[in-house]
């Protein structure tokens, strides 16, 4: 499981007899605590439920003040039968960023544009503009990316929903790309996703 801060972790835990094995309730209800990079963090609450014989639930609300990278552990507490115990029930490494927001984020970057016929279209690389007409980004290489890398979608004409790869853009707007099937023709529209 992938949390980040402000999330709430949900972890379960069993007891059981220490003569039989068998599923038993604690003593008490069991306590549990939430440790950051080694150390108990007091200050997070952590709820823990009975669900069933012998069968505990353990959640809290991972502080906003951590941050991706932390390692976090959750640590059950229980007494069954006067004998105490204690274990790690969970542990995680908080991430900054899970893939679900990158691909929001991308999907507010989606540009869509129209191919230009000049320069002449090719099945590597063809000129673009906007869908009205305007300038896209000046930046050169803005839409090649190594580690997440960009595709050029295609959303009409011959080229109707083939994904090729960005390897190369100029801030004249004109993209390189992984061969197509065809050249692309003037106006057939596109997304960069």
């Amino acid at each position: 499981m992938s949390y980040k801060p402000g999330d709430t972790f949900y972890y379960e835990f069993v007891t059981s007899s220490p003569t039989t094995g068998a599923a038993v309730n604690a003593d008490s209800l069991p306590a549990a605590v939430l440790a950051r990079n080694g150390v108990d963090d007091g200050t997070v609450t952590v709820a823990v439920a009975n669900v069933g014989t012998g069968r505990y639930r353990a959640s809290g609300a991972i502080p906003s003040g951590y941050a991706g990278g932390d390692s976090c552990q959750v640590i059950a507490l229980a007494t069954v039968a006067t004998v105490a115990g204690a274990g790690v029930v969970g542990s995680f490494v908080l991430d900054g960023n899970r893939v679900s927001d990158v691909y929001a984020l991308m999907a507010g970057l989606q540009i869509q544009g129209k191919v230009t016929a000049s320069p002449a279209p090719s099945t590597t690389g063809f000129g673009g503009v906007t869908p009205t007409g305007g300038a896209l980004p000046a930046t050169t290489g803005y839409f090649v990316n190594t580690n997440l890398p960009m595709q050029v979608c295609f959303t009409s004409g011959q080229n109707l929903g083939v994904k090729v790869r960005i390897t190369g853009y100029t801030s004249a707007g004109v993209f390189t790309t992984d061969p197509l099937p065809f050249a692309p023709a003037a106006n057939d529209t596109f997304d960069v996703i």
